[in-house]
Order: C-alpha cells, then structure tokens, then sequence
C-alpha cells in the first residue's frame, strides 16, 4: 500500500474528518483510512455551543450547517451538583449576538466535514485492526490484513 500524502489520520470520525479539513486549510494533505465504507453515520444528534461553531467557522462549514438547524433559546440553565442551586444564563454566540446551543444530527456534521476533502483522501480498508496500543506510548500500532 502506497501512501500519498503527508500523513495519516486514522478513522473518518468527526475528529478525523475536522482534522484533514484543518490541515488541508494550511496546506498538509493526509491521507484518510477509514474502517467503515461509507462513513458512519449512526448516532442521533449533537448539542454544539458556540465555541464548537467558532471551531467550525474556522473549518469553513459551519455555513453549511447554520442553514438547517435553529438555536434552542438563548436562555439556559446550569445546576450546581453539590448545593442543587440552579442559575439562568445567557447563551452569546459569535460577535455577542444571542445565540443558544444548537442541535445538529450527526450524519449532517460528517457529510459536510467529508465533502470539503476530495474522494482520493480516504482509503477504505475493512481489514485495519488494532493490534496493540499497550506497546507504544505514543501511538496505537495497527496493521492490515
């Protein structure tokens, strides 16, 4: 198996996929392996505040998201576990304007991460296996069979 690029990333999670998004933004390409062929897309949804927005300004997708889904309110609440103390905050999205969390289905957020990477980036491979993470510190040991 040759290898083109400048790296690997393992898994076309959402950390994958915003990974080789991030680098292909500065110039790095990386080539993706992927176990699942097509990406997986199981899971309901997620809950992304504005900080993980800000996250996907910076990876230029988040256009592509804020079109589909609305913001729950932008009024929350946050209980202290210990005393049972609830207090009512204010959900501030980018540039102070009011925005709360906003809930996002899963699949949306993988397929508009993968298409911002082109097809030849992601190598399916259903025989990548991890073999042993106990004997590197640094990093998992995989191979192919």
């Amino acid at each position: 198996m040759e290898i083109v690029g400048d790296g690997v990333i393992i898994g076309a999670g959402i950390a994958g996929l915003a990974t080789a998004v991030a680098l292909k933004r500065v110039g790095v390409r990386a080539l993706i392996l992927e176990k699942s062929d097509p990406l997986r897309s199981t899971g309901a949804a997620l809950t992304l505040f504005p900080n993980a927005w800000l996250a996907l300004d910076a990876l230029g997708v988040s256009d592509k998201l804020t079109s589909l889904y609305t913001p729950f309110s932008k009024y929350g609440s946050i209980t202290d576990v210990a005393t049972g103390a609830v207090q009512e905050v204010l959900y501030t999205g980018n540039g102070g304007k009011a925005q709360g969390p906003i809930l996002v289905h899963r699949k949306a957020l993988l397929e508009a991460l993968a298409k911002e990477l082109p097809a030849d980036q992601f190598d399916f491979l259903p025989s990548l296996l991890l073999l042993n993470s106990k004997n590197s510190e640094m990093f998992p040991l995989f191979y192919f069979i």
